[in-house]
């Protein structure tokens, strides 16, 4: 993928029909496995022409996104189109121009010219048609779910990566951003404009105001509110190739009320991240570190930076600490009990004192991702009931699997002698999991993002 855009979201060219998401408890050697849930795509008609075997005259056929949306009533969601190749998962070009319709006509809601749906105030499935408008013959039916939620389960539009999952004091979670993608297109995104409150009374998600943004930061204040920093706001077009459009990081903000329920706008940080870490202190201010940051040199390409700043919710402002020693992104940040910030990732690891405002160096991590030469992402961090921090999984670089391979190895960092020690290996390899401690003291590890070799493996086994 070289320096084409969206290579920092870090996901090869493949073509994927499903993902198996897996459940284990990792206690030490106590292993409790959850059956695969299987998320299914969208369908998609198209009229290709003639497929032969000349490699230059391969059919193409329309692709319209998202696929398969869940919306409430008369809420509103943008659909663009591309046109790709058959059998293959390359865009060779986004956005194509589209005349779209509702196949139900107006009881199925509307669709204006710039593709934005609205959805009629009746629950149903209904189906939004695109026809390219340089090939008419190329046509592309989506389906669209309209409901009052929507469900914990069978509901393919609740998947999302880089969203943020946060579970507020009384109980209930806010699910909030992300992008959507074509598993069959992985290069195609769109950035998801809401913000879900999931119930676990009903077991139904409902929105709650729209949060545009993806890879970015929340951070549940003492107050209740919700504060998101940062992240992806706007897609721009990057020109005809592999990846032809690019994420912009964003310094804007915005604060989910606990009081009133209504998202609103927040003063930002002083510089535009996405992919870094937003760590609450004990003093009540945030502590920002790395990420993506615009590049002027070479717009709109995003380098990672080791620079950090300082938030304080209650002013909105911002204050700039001394960087790290190194650029980071997709590293991890976890206030420890002493009240200092432990920062892994590319291949070191750091202490943030708020009391010297800056970072020193500690230990040597095995983890070896989250920088800018050797970026990993999807680990997890977990502080534990005696100080101590579980780092398991994430994705890194290997010669053998393009570009990246989960590994299965877990270490352990103790604040008292600030060394990190090998802590045995999962029953498989994960990233992009989750990790939550129990009441019990063991660690659930749950969840993991499809990697290269897994993938072959499959392949191979097929």
């Amino acid at each position: 993928m070289g320096t084409q855009t969206l290579r920092h979201l870090l996901r090869p060219s493949l073509s994927i029909r499903c993902v198996a998401l897996s459940f284990l408890i990792f206690c030490g050697g106590c292993i409790s496995v959850v059956p695969p849930v299987q998320q299914s795509a969208s369908t998609v008609t198209s009229n290709p022409t003639t497929v032969t075997s000349n490699p230059t005259n391969i059919p193409t056929q329309l692709a319209v996104f998202p696929e398969d949306l869940s919306i409430r009533r008369d809420e509103s969601c943008s659909f663009a189109a591309a046109i790709g190749e058959v059998g293959y998962p390359s865009i060779t070009h986004m956005p194509e121009p589209v005349s779209w319709s509702i196949q139900e006509g107006v009881a199925g809601g509307s669709i204006n010219s710039d593709g934005v749906y609205t959805a009629p105030s009746v629950d149903g499935v209904y189906h939004v048609v695109g026809v390219s408008t340089n090939d008419p013959s190329l046509t592309a039916t989506n389906v669209v779910r309209v409901g009052d939620g929507l469900g914990l389960s069978g509901d393919s539009n609740a998947a999302r990566l880089f969203s943020t999952v946060t579970l507020l004091p009384s109980g209930r979670v806010i699910v909030a951003g992300g992008i959507s993608l074509s598993f069959d297109y992985p290069q195609v995104q769109q950035i998801i404009d809401r913000a879900d409150q999931y119930d676990p009374a009903t077991a139904v998600f409902q929105s709650v105001g729209k949060v545009a943004r993806s890879n970015h930061t929340a951070t549940l204040l003492p107050n209740g509110d919700l504060l998101f920093l940062g992240g992806y706001a706007t897609i721009v077009p990057s020109g005809p190739n592999d990846h032809p459009v690019t994420p912009v990081p964003a310094a804007t903000a915005e604060i989910l009320s606990a009081a009133t329920g209504t998202i609103q706008a927040a003063p930002g940080m002083n510089t535009a991240r996405a992919g870094h870490t937003a760590t609450l202190l004990t003093s009540g201010k945030i502590l920002i570190a790395g990420g993506y940051t615009p590049s002027p040199a070479s717009p709109p390409y995003s380098p990672p930076t080791s620079s950090a700043e300082l938030y304080d919710p209650v002013s909105g402002t911002s204050s700039p600490v001394w960087s790290m020693s190194v650029a980071r992104v997709g590293h991890l940040a976890t206030l420890l009990q002493n009240g200092k910030v432990l920062v892994v990732g590319a291949g070191s690891a750091e202490l943030y004192d708020p009391a010297t405002n800056s970072f020193t160096p500690t230990g040597s991590p095995a983890f070896r991702g989250g920088g800018s030469n050797d970026r990993g992402i999807g680990p997890t961090a977990t502080l534990l009931n005696d100080g101590r921090v579980l780092l398991a999984g994430g994705w890194v670089r290997d010669q053998l699997y393009y570009p990246y391979v989960s590994i299965d190895t877990a270490e352990l960092y103790d604040p008292a002698s600030g060394q990190f020690t090998a802590a045995g290996k999962m029953t498989m390899p994960r990233s992009s999991h989750t990790a939550t401690l129990l009441s019990n003291g063991t660690v659930l590890l749950a969840g993991d993002s499809p990697s290269p070799q897994r993938l072959m493996m499959r392949k191979n086994q097929s």
